[in-house]
C-alpha cells in the first residue's frame, strides 16, 4: 500500500491541533510542515531568573524594546524585545503577524478558554461536536485555573494546573464584582480565574516563579509556545521541518508550489499559516482578487482603583504579570453578544518602559504599593462591534488589507462598557467615567473563508484535498480568546479528514 503523504502549512497553535488531530486519529506516516522562517532567537534571551538581570543588560533590552515599538502605552508584551512583523492599514494603522516558528505564541498572554455554546449560533457545527476535540488538545496542553463562575457561562474548560497566585486585591475585585448590585436586569457578568496555557505545578521545572516579568519574555518558558510541540515533534521524528515560503497550492490536485520554484505533492494539504497569510494563500490558490474580510476583535484598556483599606502585608513582589482574572459580561435577553474582560495587575513594565534604568530603584516602593491600589482591565468585544479589513489585490498583483469597517464604542457596545463600569466599580473600587483606551489590534483575526460557507465547507475543506484550519474559518470573531478552540478545531478538520 502507498503511503500517504501530508503536508502542514504553517507551525502555530493551529498546526499542532493538525499534527495531534492527525496522529490521534491513526495516522503513522511523518507529516511534513513548511514553515518560511526559522526559530526566533533573541540576542537578549534569557533562561536565568530576573533576580540575576544586571542593570546593563536591562538597559539594552530596553532598548530593543523601544527600537522595535517606539513609545506605546500600554507598552506591548514581547519576546525579549522581538515584537511580530507589523502589517500596516492605510488610515488605520498596524497589525501583526509572526512568520517564526511557533507563530504569534511567542508573544501571546497565554489566555485559553472553550467557547461557549451560545458563541456557535451561526456555526455548522456545536460545542458538543468540539467538546471531544478540546479534551484532546488539553492532554498536551497544560491549563491553570480553578472552578468558579466562569463554568456557569462555558461549562467544562479542561483545566489541569492549579490557578496563578493572585494578588490580594485582584481576589477583592472578583468578589467585588460577581456581588454587584444595581444592574439592569437584562445584564450578567461573572468574574473568575484567568485560564492560562501556564505551567503551575510545583513539582515542574519550568512552573512560573511568578517573578512579574511576563511582559519581556519568560525565563523559564511556562507560557505555551507552539514552537516547544513542533520541536517535539522534529525530536520524535513525527514531522519533516522544510524551511520555505508556499506560494500557491493547487486546489483540486494538493500540489505545493514553492517560492524557490519547487514543488511537492500531496494526498492532504492543511493550511495552518495563520488568519492572514492563510487568507492571501487560499486567495492566491483560489484566484481570487477581492471580496474577501477579515474580524479584528476591538479592545480597550481601562485603569481600576482601589481606594479600601490594606488587604496585604506582603511587599507585592511576586505576581504574574499578564491576565489575573477575567470575566464575561452579556445580555439575558440574547440582543448582545458577550464581551470579555482581562485584568492585570500594574506589572513594572508599565512604568520601566518609560522610566530610565539608573532611577528605578527610586520607583519600585512605589510600584509595590501601587499594586495593591491599581489594576487594568482589558476589554475585548466581538465582531459585531469590532474592526473589519478587506483583502484586495493591486496592480502589482499583491494582495493587500485596507479598513472596511471602523471598531466603534457606541450604542450595544456603550451599554456594555457602562454596565462593565459599575460592575467593576463597586465597594472600595472606582473605575472613572471616562470611555476606555482604544488599541489598533487585539492580533484575534478570523472568518475570512467561514465554515459551510461559498468557498470551505463544514469539514474546512476546499476539496478532498486541501483543508483551511485556523482562525480563517472560524464563523465568527468571539470576545473570548480564540487560540483554543482554534487549536480544537484543527484538531477535529484533521481528525475527521484522515477518516475520509
Amino acid at each position: 500500500m502507498t503511503e500517504r503523504r501530508f503536508a502542514v502549512i504553517g507551525s502555530g497553535a493551529s498546526a499542532v491541533g493538525i499534527i495531534r488531530g492527525l496522529h490521534n486519529s491513526g495516522c503513522k506516516e511523518k507529516i511534513t510542515v513548511f514553515e518560511k522562517s526559522n526559530v526566533l532567537n533573541s540576542e537578549y534571551s534569557s533562561s536565568t531568573p530576573p533576580i540575576t538581570w544586571t542593570d546593563d543588560y536591562l538597559l539594552a533590552l530596553y532598548g530593543e524594546i523601544k527600537s522595535n515599538f517606539g513609545f506605546k502605552f500600554p507598552p506591548p508584551k514581547t519576546y525579549f524585545g522581538l515584537a511580530p512583523e507589523k502589517i500596516n492599514i492605510k488610515d488605520w494603522g498596524s497589525i501583526w503577524q509572526s512568520s517564526s516558528l511557533g507563530g504569534l505564541t511567542n508573544f501571546w498572554g497565554g489566555s485559553v478558554l472553550p467557547y461557549p455554546e451560545s458563541e456557535f449560533l451561526d456555526w455548522p457545527i456545536n460545542r458538543k461536536d468540539l467538546d471531544f476535540h478540546y479534551r484532546a488538545i488539553s492532554e498536551n496542553l497544560i491549563i491553570s485555573g480553578s472552578k468558579d463562575k466562569i463554568n456557569e457561562i462555558v461549562g467544562n474548560d479542561f483545566i489541569s494546573a492549579p490557578p496563578i497566585l493572585n494578588l490580594p486585591v485582584i481576589q477583592s475585585l472578583k468578589l467585588s464584582i460577581n456581588n454587584a448590585v444595581n444592574l439592569p436586569s437584562d445584564f450578567f457578568i461573572a468574574a473568575g480565574s484567568s485560564r492560562l496555557a501556564l505551567e503551575t505545578r510545583v513539582a515542574k521545572n519550568n512552573r512560573c516563579t511568578f517573578c512579574g516579568q511576563c511582559m519581556l519574555g519568560c525565563y523559564a518558558k511556562s507560557i505555551y509556545s507552539a514552537a516547544d510541540d513542533i520541536n517535539h515533534f522534529i525530536s520524535k521524528a513525527k514531522i519533516s521541518l522544510i524551511k520555505s515560503e508556499v506560494k500557491s497550492v493547487n486546489i483540486s490536485t494538493g500540489r505545493i508550489i514553492l517560492e524557490n520554484g519547487e514543488n511537492h505533492k500531496f494526498d492532504k494539504v492543511f493550511i495552518a499559516a495563520g488568519c492572514v497569510n492563510t487568507t492571501k494563500l487560499v486567495m492566491d490558490s483560489l484566484g481570487l482578487s477581492s471580496g474577501v474580510s477579515m474580524y479584528d476583535n476591538s479592545v480597550y484598556t481601562f485603569p481600576i482603583f482601589y481606594f479600601g483599606p490594606s488587604l496585604s502585608s506582603v511587599n507585592n513582589q511576586e505576581y504574574f504579570s499578564l491576565t489575573n482574572m477575567i470575566a464575561i459580561a452579556g445580555s439575558r435577553k440574547n440582543k448582545y453578544s458577550n464581551a470579555f474582560v482581562q485584568v492585570y495587575p500594574f506589572f513594572d513594565h508599565m512604568w520601566r518602559s518609560f522610566i530610565p534604568v539608573s532611577y528605578w530603584r527610586y520607583f519600585n516602593g512605589i510600584a509595590s504599593i501601587l499594586r495593591g491600589r491599581l489594576m487594568w482591565g482589558r476589554i475585548y468585544l466581538d465582531g459585531n462591534h469590532s474592526q473589519k479589513y478587506s483583502f484586495s489585490r493591486g496592480r502589482n498583483r499583491l494582495i493587500s488589507l485596507d479598513l472596511e469597517i471602523p471598531g466603534n464604542f457606541k450604542n450595544e457596545a456603550l451599554w456594555y462598557w457602562n454596565n462593565i463600569r459599575k460592575s467593576f466599580g463597586q465597594k472600595n473600587f472606582y473605575v472613572p467615567p471616562i470611555l476606555p483606551l482604544k488599541h489598533n489590534t487585539s492580533s484575534h483575526y478570523a472568518s475570512t473563508f467561514p465554515m459551510g460557507g461559498k468557498d470551505v465547507s463544514s469539514n474546512g475543506s476546499l476539496s478532498s484535498k486541501v483543508y483551511i484550519c485556523d482562525g480563517a474559518v472560524l464563523n465568527s470573531a468571539s470576545s473570548i480568546s480564540p487560540t483554543f478552540t482554534i487549536m480544537a478545531n484543527a484538531h477535529r478538520i484533521a481528525y475527521e479528514a484522515n477518516n475520509l
